[in-house]
């Protein structure tokens, strides 16, 4: 499965999220422009493993990433987009206005569910998820990263808004995501 972030908002919350939920129900991989996710790595290097998950984090286009990659290894597959798309989505997670995105959008698969993390967003295509200002969540952005281990975000309203959203992406029962979410670091 192909999720995509689309927005200039700082998503760190909602990947370091994804990444530890999808991480323990299938081999997942992270694509991003934002060198900020190399700090996840003991080295600072822009491809390794972290949390059970490949994390490529450069600069260059997703196709020239996935050109060499063997895509059939990973189940969910994540792209922090921007600007560009990935030719395959089926899953399109947008944090900025629509109106910026619309003729970006309109390139994609028809088939692509359209979900909104932002409660300023309506849309008849999908469906409006209310998400936590990520500065509220930076103390614990900083400690993942620092500490490269999985911390649980304490915001409660962001862990349930994250159970509903994978709840629906994954079609699980949002209860169990939440648990998922929900556990410490050992």
């Amino acid at each position: 499965m192909n999720i995509c972030l689309l927005g200039f908002t700082d998503k760190r919350p909602i990947i370091y999220s994804l990444l530890k939920v999808l991480g323990q129900v299938g081999r997942t991989l992270l694509i991003s422009p934002n060198m900020q996710f190399s700090q996840l790595s003991e080295d600072y290097v822009q491809d390794f493993e972290v949390m059970g998950v490949r994390v490529i984090c450069e600069p260059i286009s997703f196709g020239e990433i996935l050109a060499e990659i063997d895509l059939e290894e990973f189940n969910y597959i994540i792209f922090d987009c921007i600007v560009e798309l990935p030719e395959k989505v089926d899953i399109v997670l947008i944090q900025d206005n629509l109106d910026y995105y619309r003729d970006l959008l309109e390139a994609t698969d028809e088939e692509a569910y359209l979900l909104f993390i932002n409660k300023a967003l309506t849309s008849e295509k999908g469906n409006v998820y209310t998400i936590v200002p990520a500065a509220m969540l930076e103390k614990t952005c900083a400690q993942i990263e620092s500490n490269k281990l999985p911390y649980p975000f304490p915001s409660s309203a962001h862990n349930k808004m994250m159970a509903a959203l994978l709840g629906k992406i994954l079609q699980m029962p949002p209860l169990n995501i939440l648990k998922y979410l929900k556990k410490g670091v050992k």
